[in-house]
């Protein structure tokens, strides 16, 4: 099996007035290609941290991360912003749609960054809302949504650009207990069918119960599950 994501003894720490955070501390971890990873941790643990390391959205201290192949940590602002644009797909616990563009637009300009026609960004708009169910609400506004809805928009964004790796970071954190549970199972199936990568941080246990494996997240540290 490929090894997709690769993290060696990574540290990130913020420094305010001389006085030093330390987030992640000694880190190690990986994923295999079409593995779904829960990753546990209470709030304040560097769970959210350490995902936006490995989405390169931030960048370590020190230690070496590695994704599909490219060391995240050779590359420069322009080379990460590429990175992110063609293996990263992301998914927020606030959805982040934009309010004024119905479900179909806000897939459509999560799109817009890629060297693609427009024919293409509007056939994966349609193809994708249509695998998360909401080809009906393709011309609703978020505010004609409910929150489970502007999820799936959400997820259905994330999927369209096909990466390699999926990184959700509370997805269901904004939901009730039944829509939570309708959000997971719709990613652990798009995980399975399209053999992406899944990384989820989260500090629900029951999340983990999806997973191929869960790791443990404390003081910056990561553990695997015993």
């Amino acid at each position: 099996m490929k090894e997709i994501i690769r993290i060696e003894n990574i540290s990130k720490y913020y420094s305010v007035d001389e006085v030093r955070s330390d987030v992640i501390n000694g880190a190690n971890f990986s994923a295999n290609e079409g593995e779904l990873v829960v990753i546990l941790g209470v709030s304040g643990s560097g769970k959210t941290t350490l995902l936006n390391l490995i989405g390169g959205l931030d960048s370590p201290n020190s230690g070496k991360i590695t994704v599909d192949g490219t060391e995240l940590t050779r590359l420069d602002r322009d080379e990460l912003t590429y990175f992110r644009r063609d293996k990263v797909g992301f998914i927020f616990q606030f959805y982040n749609l934009l309010p004024t563009l119905t479900a179909e637009e806000n897939i459509e300009a999560g799109l817009e960054i890629l060297p693609w026609s427009r024919d293409e960004i509007k056939t994966a708009a349609k193809e994708y809302l249509g695998i998360v169910g909401l080809s009906d609400k393709k011309n609703k506004f978020p505010s004609q949504l409910s929150g489970g809805e502007q999820q799936r928009v959400a997820i259905a964004r994330a999927l369209a650009k096909k990466p390699k790796l999926i990184l959700a970071d509370e997805p269901t954190g904004n939901l009730d207990i039944h829509t939570g549970e309708k959000i997971i199972s719709t990613l652990k199936d798009l995980n399975k069918n399209f053999n992406t990568t899944l990384i989820i941080v989260t500090h629900n246990p029951k999340i983990g119960e999806i997973a191929d494996r869960v790791v443990h997240i404390e003081d910056g540290k990561v553990t695997e599950k015993k």
